[in-house]
């Protein structure tokens, strides 16, 4: 049976159009040396990916670690402006084309962000993904909400084909609610409010919520939930299965995930990672916003 071709795309192979993306968080340790940066480059490279979000980069030189990328990885990388943790879009420029790159509203986060517009190779011009790798606020649930609701505002610009990937460190919905004692002591500020339901507290999902509401959906629990997997939902080797690592997409891209796994920490001091993959010749048309379009429809 022939594939069903995107109305998007100019390719006949529809192969090519399977992206394969990749969220990690560094060790904040090792991300000073070049050796250890150069392992967790090879980790990242047995994936094989076409997308990669990266957290916690640390105070590396952008210039040797983009080079490090380029030679290792095959992969371009951008690395956003922050007054604590970095973060870093990479691709593969053989299968993505950049647009533009854009930390504009990183003073407004804790962790800054960076974001990177791109197209597939094959795809008509206007048609744009919007990758943003992301680390909330882990202080504030509040201040937390308010990031994603600003970073979820940037995935949807220029076309509603967003994806933001990263720490969230927050629990999202669907999961199972952990009781108070099994966080850390510091961070119960942060992760619980008073029940609105029940005495005592509840998990604060606010930042999932505000995703949601922007029609941005969580890649492992729509996997979880359409694969009759409820364990994707928690992190391997966790005690606790807490998933402060998330990535969501928009309702254009929903269509296009086709599977998700957990991959090995990178070091000590870093979070398991994630890995997905996008089948571009499923992108809901119906959810998709052309700019080209929309500029006729005005001139007219």
């Amino acid at each position: 049976m022939a594939a069903v071709r995107s109305p998007f795309c100019q390719i006949e192979k529809s192969e090519t159009l399977i992206l394969t993306v990749v969220s990690q968080v560094i060790p904040t340790a090792q991300t000073r040396y070049v050796d250890h940066w150069s392992k967790c480059a090879d980790q990242i490279k047995a994936h094989n990916p076409d997308l990669v979000f990266l957290q916690k980069v640390g105070d590396m030189r952008g210039d040797t670690l983009r080079l490090l990328f380029q030679q290792r990885l095959g992969l371009e990388l951008y690395i956003g402006r922050s007054e604590c943790h970095h973060t870093g879009v990479a691709w593969n420029p053989r299968r993505l084309t950049a647009n533009w790159h854009d930390d504009f509203y990183s003073t407004s986060l804790m962790h800054g962000y960076a974001a990177v517009s791109m197209t597939p190779v094959g795809c008509q011009p206007d048609l744009r993904l919007t990758g943003i790798s992301a680390h909330l606020n882990e202080f504030s649930a509040q201040a937390a909400t308010a990031e994603a609701q600003l970073l979820g505002c940037r995935g949807h610009n220029p076309g509603g084909l967003g994806i933001i990937a990263g720490i969230f460190g927050y629990t999202p919905i669907g999961d199972p609610e952990l009781a108070v004692e099994e966080h850390p002591l510091p961070f119960r500020m942060a992760r619980f409010r008073r029940s609105r339901h029940k005495p005592g507290w509840e998990a604060d999902r606010g930042p999932s919520e505000a995703l949601a509401l922007g029609e941005y959906s969580d890649v492992c629990g729509t996997v979880a939930n359409t694969t009759d997997n409820p364990d994707l939902r928690h992190v391997p080797g966790s005690k606790t299965g807490f998933r402060d690592v998330q990535a969501y997409v928009t309702a254009a891209l929903l269509p296009t995930v086709t599977g998700y796994q957990w991959t090995d920490p990178l070091g000590k001091n870093s979070s398991t990672g994630m890995v997905f993959e996008m089948d571009l010749n499923k992108i809901d048309p119906r959810h998709v916003r052309s700019r080209v379009s929309k500029t006729r429809s005005r001139a007219r």
